[in-house]
């Protein structure tokens, strides 16, 4: 809608070239973009109805439940982190060895060398998940399990 003869006329320009037409272009996207929207945000502001007194209590409650830590040392617990650490550990290790094995697709040697070392990377995190896995904790539930 907005051509060079308009912004010449505006400003009392010269004929614009090109280039100094592009460049207005930009700047005036930008100028309508920012003072568009951001107009409309802060419009919005007079809109704004704030919440009922047990409805805002609730949402404190949330976000004070949301930042606070759950800390639990339970044998079941542990039990259940050794598990994830296992499956995921195994997972992220059979696709490591997935990675590696794609070393066989016709690359150069620096192609085929960079699947053998992510896919190395990528075993070696694996393994150290499998690797994490407290064993003390399973000898203890087998303690109980047969003193029982």
């Amino acid at each position: 809608m907005i051509t060079a003869d308009h912004i010449e006329a505006w400003f009392g320009l010269n004929e614009l070239t090109k280039r100094e037409w592009a460049d207005a272009k930009v700047a005036i996207g930008l100028v309508a973009h920012i003072v568009i929207t951001a107009g409309f945000f802060c419009l919005t502001t007079l809109f704004y109805k704030p919440l009922e007194e047990q409805r805002q209590k609730d949402v404190d409650k949330f976000f004070n439940n949301l930042a606070t830590p759950l800390v639990s040392d339970s044998t079941e617990q542990k039990k259940l982190d050794n598990k994830q650490r296992k499956m995921l550990g195994s997972l992220i290790a059979v696709s490591g060895i997935g990675v590696i094995a794609m070393f066989a697709l016709p690359n150069p040697l620096w192609g085929r060398m960079t699947f053998v070392l992510c896919g190395a990377i990528v075993l070696g995190v694996g393994l150290l998940l499998v690797k994490a896995v407290d064993d003390s904790v399973e000898e203890k539930v087998v303690k109980a399990a047969t003193n029982n």
